[in-house]
């Protein structure tokens, strides 16, 4: 049984979450129980929330429509305040690490501050101020179809979870193709130049998890190099995961600097 003490601050983190459900999901029940019972150990809790997985950034993510519900069910659990992790690391200058790393930030940013928000209006309003009007109505129809694949087959991902061949195995050919097809549309609707290279850097996760999905290990290499020359000519790769540099999955794979 919890023992309560008096005066404690806690600070919680639980890497188990399956970040494409809910908090209040049925696969998340364990997290729910032990919030619960650290809560009854000291007067104040604090969160770390986890909204990526660390084994690597560059894979496709959908969780982001997860966020206003989590926070508001953190909110009603009593939690006193909340640390959210996402998938950028800023260096020399360089901003694009992370699947959707900068629409991740803005929505962690509001709705931390308001929960009550509507998220999918404050997707809109980002997508179109940063892709342009209507690139980024293309880049949220792709966002929903990514989220409704994964919730259709079920998928679940793990802070810690590194077997992606495996987990993202039911990703079919025709799938990738559809969105692709997304990024080409967003491509030709971009304003200028600079708004296409945002949204040429928007496609680099779903090249990344395709070449992963590869059974040939030659034909898996060649879309990792491509992978790799597309995202150094757009200034967009510097690290792959917390604390990891490329230079070193470049090593890892036996692929060309």
């Amino acid at each position: 049984e919890p023992v309560m003490h008096d005066g404690l601050t806690l600070f919680y983190a639980d890497l188990m979450v399956s970040q494409y459900h809910a908090l209040t999901d049925p696969v998340n029940r364990t997290f729910r129980r032990r919030l619960e019972l650290w809560r009854q150990c000291g007067s104040a809790t604090y969160l770390w929330w986890y909204s990526v997985h660390f084994s690597c950034w560059a894979f496709v993510h959908p969780n982001m429509h997860t966020f206003a519900d989590d926070l508001r069910y953190l909110r009603e659990a009593g939690v006193t305040g909340i640390f959210a992790q996402g998938n950028q690391q800023e260096v020399y200058g360089k901003r694009f690490d992370g699947e959707m790393n900068e629409l991740r930030a803005y929505l962690l940013a509001r709705l931390l501050w308001n929960p009550d928000l509507d998220w999918r209006q404050e997707r809109r309003e980002f997508c179109a101020a940063y892709y342009g009007p209507e690139a980024g109505r293309v880049i949220e129809q792709y966002l929903d179809d990514l989220r409704e694949e994964f919730v259709k087959h079920d998928a679940e991902c793990f802070a810690t979870m590194a077997d992606y061949p495996s987990m993202l195995g039911w990703i079919t050919p025709q799938i990738f193709a559809r969105w692709h097809g997304y990024m080409d549309r967003a491509e030709a609707l971009a304003a200028d130049e600079e708004h296409r290279k945002l949204v040429q850097i928007a496609r680099l996760p779903i090249s990344f998890t395709e070449a992963y999905c590869q059974k040939d290990p030659q034909r898996r290499k060649q879309m990792q190099q491509a992978y790799w020359d597309t995202g150094r000519s757009l200034g967009a790769l510097t690290h792959i995961s917390e604390g990891k540099h490329y230079v070193l999955w470049l090593r890892e794979h036996g692929l060309k600097d």
